[in-house]
């Protein structure tokens, strides 16, 4: 449960912050969408309805529209991801498992696909899948604390103890400069609290 709603709080932030940057693309992407235009995969977007669903956790809901957009644009990577995503919380992990794999079939090579796929693995014991598919998410991911922890996390099931503590070192030191950046923001905010501003 705790791993479903970290999931989850994720998705949701990176869904934000890509509809406060990709208002433009949305846009753009409807309009080629409607024009039966491919779109290339980093500038693939899903579609806003079926993400408003997820972000409001209603999985039912975004299962359905985002099986509806997948039949109108079955190459549509991203939508892919966020189906495997939906099906993952709502506990139906081998269509979890298909959706991810088929967004990395697909094209799909963001940190996240290759982590939440490491994240079924690794529940599922699959520990060589679980390895590969986290390496790969350190490698596009190299500053999330989050891959490397899991990387580790993976290693030590695998007995794999001399390769757990370096995959957990990135984690460890990506935490601590989060936390003085963390802890010199709060100074500062008092300080400019404090002035007035």
């Amino acid at each position: 449960m705790i791993i479903n709603t970290y999931r989850a709080f994720r998705l949701l932030f990176a869904l934000l912050i890509c509809s406060a940057t990709l208002r433009p693309a949305i846009t753009r992407a409807s309009d080629n969408i409607a024009g039966d235009q491919q779109i290339a995969g980093d500038q693939q977007v899903c579609d806003p309805l079926a993400d408003y669903y997820l972000g409001m956790e209603d999985y039912p809901a975004a299962i359905r529209r985002h099986l509806a957009v997948i039949r109108e644009h079955p190459d549509n990577a991203l939508a892919h991801y966020h189906l495997g995503f939906a099906y993952g919380v709502t506990g139906q992990h081998r269509h979890e498992l298909e959706e991810y794999r088929r967004a990395v079939d697909l094209g799909l090579d963001d940190w996240q696909v290759f982590l939440n796929l490491g994240l079924v693995y690794l529940e599922d014991g699959q520990l060589q899948g679980a390895t590969q598919v986290l390496r790969l998410a350190t490698l596009l991911g190299p500053y999330q604390s989050e891959t490397h922890f899991n990387l580790g996390l993976t290693y030590e099931r695998r007995g794999m103890l001399s390769d757990a503590d370096p995959a957990y070192t990135p984690a460890r030191e990506n935490l601590t400069i989060l936390e003085r950046a963390q802890r010199v923001g709060a100074k500062s905010g008092v300080a400019d609290f404090a002035r007035g501003r």
